[in-house]
């Protein structure tokens, strides 16, 4: 909008797709009007911050002047020269709903029904990225930017290694290193006979969780069923039991032990290299619990808590886009239902929960928070009450249906498979949709494109 358009009657409001960024928030020293369409934002002083707090509601000109000055120590003069400004900018707009501000009003409302504010955000930030169009080029592009990024620095981040991972001197753990062995994930999955219909409903086998449950378990979400590929500037991509954009497998598995029989108590980190479990801290119970609060509120008493964490540069060295960030939740996501799973085909039980005290457990596992971050922790119990008829007392049921071996904890093979090259680009709006919960979803937001925008494509 022009200033001279400016008519001192009408009403204005800051644009609904404009947030404001106090000072110091991202070492910013003044106030920023960040409009979340157009990537642009604007350095403002406090009285045009708080201009734009006053038009939060619709207002006049006149009126938000008025308002700002009985405050501050200001000119109106000068403040109706900041609100003109501001106009300008399109940081504050007519207060008609326009083509314009029509669609994001629309998003924000039915994305913040369910608590989506920042999620809602981060898509306004993000709908129109330029993707390669794979259909024309995309291919060609794709593998020379990948072939720069290799020349400058090597693509080695697969999992976490004992470097990686300090662990209490002394533990008094077996196995080399001080860690656990744990079983081949190609040696678990026979094992799990349990019918699809024992792993998909209500549970019907009971067991307990010792610590050989809990290798196996771990095994079976967090094992290397192979590794192939790799060459100059890349080291071999790995498979797992459930799929990951572009084989990136950003995410790694703790447990904290409470009560598990055969297993000091302690917190230890599953070691794909190696396939064993390490121990890499030692418990305080009462820090603990509070730091795991949503975990320790399942039906059931937890004998340990599984922790995922996401190390976001094995997929931002791949995805070096803003969208990046949702991809970490898709994988883990994936993995928890995987966890599920097996969890209920051995008869134990699990419960997942983002109740996390962040930054106590990245304190206790001496995580940075820059590289890695806690995302999900999953209790585990033993297996209670049958409440069908089916395989009782813990038999393995081995008659007919389809084995968890072969749908269960294979997870997602029947979809795109973790078998995918490094080459294999996620393509974020076919899979956004797994983001959200199956149970209880919006209706479908509006198109994420104004009505006189398409997508771009790079």
């Amino acid at each position: 909008m022009h200033t001279a358009d400016v008519r001192t009657e009408e009403r204005y409001r800051l644009n609904p797709a404009v947030r404001l960024v106090p000072p110091g928030s991202f070492h910013n020293p003044r106030w920023l009007a960040v409009d979340l369409v157009t990537k642009r934002h604007l350095a403002v002083g406090r009285h045009a911050a708080a201009l734009c707090v006053v038009a939060a509601g619709p207002t006049s000109r006149a009126a938000a002047v008025d308002a700002v000055a009985a405050y501050a120590d200001a000119r109106k003069a000068d403040l109706a020269t900041a609100f003109d400004t501001l106009l300008g900018k399109d940081i504050l707009v007519a207060a008609v709903t326009s083509d314009r501000t029509r669609w994001v009003e629309q998003l924000l409302s039915q994305w913040r029904a369910y608590g989506w504010s920042e999620a809602a955000d981060h898509h306004l930030m993000t709908f129109d990225y330029p993707f390669y169009d794979y259909s024309v080029d995309g291919w060609t592009q794709d593998r020379a930017i990948m072939r720069a990024y290799r020349a400058a620095e090597f693509d080695g981040q697969r999992y976490k290694t004992c470097a990686d991972v300090p662990h209490p001197a002394g533990d008094g753990q077996p196995g080399a290193g001080g860690g656990i062995p744990a079983p081949r994930v190609t040696d678990v999955l026979p094992t799990l006979t349990a019918r699809f219909e024992e792993v998909t409903g209500a549970p019907r086998r009971v067991g307990a969780l010792d610590a050989d449950v809990l290798l196996r378990l771990m095994s079976s979400v967090f094992g290397v069923l192979e590794s192939r590929g790799g060459g100059p500037g890349t080291a071999p991509f790995i498979r797992r039991t459930s799929p990951s954009g572009g084989a990136r497998h950003p995410s790694e598995g703790y447990a904290c032990v409470f009560d598990v029989p055969g297993l000091a108590e302690g917190w230890y980190h599953y070691r794909c290299g190696d396939e064993a479990l390490h121990r890499v801290a030692d418990l305080d119970a009462e820090r603990t619990r509070r730091a795991l609060f949503g975990a320790l509120r399942a039906p059931f008493t937890a004998r340990a808590v599984l922790v995922m964490t996401s190390v976001f540069g094995r997929n931002m060295y791949r995805y070096r886009e803003p969208r990046t960030f949702r991809t970490l939740f898709m994988d883990v996501g994936h993995l928890l239902t995987t966890t599920e799973v097996v969890a209920q085909a051995m008869g134990v039980a699990a419960f997942g929960q983002h109740g996390i005290d962040d930054a106590c457990v990245s304190d206790v596992l001496r995580l940075a928070p820059e590289e890695e971050a806690p995302v999900l922790s999953v209790a585990l119990g033993d297996g209670y009450g049958a409440r069908a008829t089916g395989a009782q007392d813990g038999t393995t049921a081995a008659q007919g249906g389809v084995t968890a071996a072969e749908d269960g904890a294979a997870a997602a093979q029947g979809g795109p498979t973790a078998a995918q090259d490094e080459a294999t680009v996620a393509h974020d709006g076919a899979t956004a949709a797994q983001d959200g919960p199956s149970s209880a979803s919006p209706p479908a937001p509006p198109s994420p494109y104004p009505s006189s925008a398409s997508p771009e494509r790079r």
